[in-house]
């Protein structure tokens, strides 16, 4: 009897390992377990959702042009977030097509003049950059048109 025990309880125990799997493919596998998959939620949109509201349009405007300058402004930085090759200056009433020259350096840029308030002028970072100035810099640039 003595010999039997034994034998019925490590029966017992590898038939409970089995159903907990921890025999074939559990802790005893020679494999790695499968990573967790990612949940991805995705949001429908409703009536309810709040949309963003979008950018008025920049119109741009016809402006009979004179060669020549059209005046030196101090520029410095201006939204960094607008992308292009722009100026807003008060020198300017309406949006048009200008070359900007820092005298110093003699570097030039074709820009877009946009009307801007009293006081100043802002540029464009990418403005800055081609005319190789400095994004915390003001600097005097000479306004011509082409």
């Amino acid at each position: 009897m003595r010999a039997v025990l034994p034998l019925v309880v490590s029966g017992l125990l590898l038939g409970g390992c089995t159903d907990l799997g921890l025999l074939n493919g559990g802790l005893f596998s020679s494999e790695p377990p499968a990573p967790p998959q990612p949940v991805i939620e995705v949001r429908v949109a409703t009536a309810d959702t709040v949309k963003p509201r979008p950018r008025p349009a920049r119109t741009r405007v016809t402006v009979p042009e004179q060669p020549g300058e059209i005046g030196r402004s101090t520029i410095s930085l201006g939204s960094p977030t607008e992308p292009g090759l722009w100026i807003e200056t008060p020198l300017v009433t309406a949006e048009r097509p200008a070359v900007a020259t820092v005298p110093e350096t003699g570097r030039s840029t074709p820009v877009i003049l946009r009307p801007g308030p009293a006081g100043g002028a802002r540029a464009s970072l990418q403005t800055l950059l081609a005319l190789g100035l400095s994004p915390a810099a003001l600097a005097e640039v000479v306004l011509t048109a082409p």
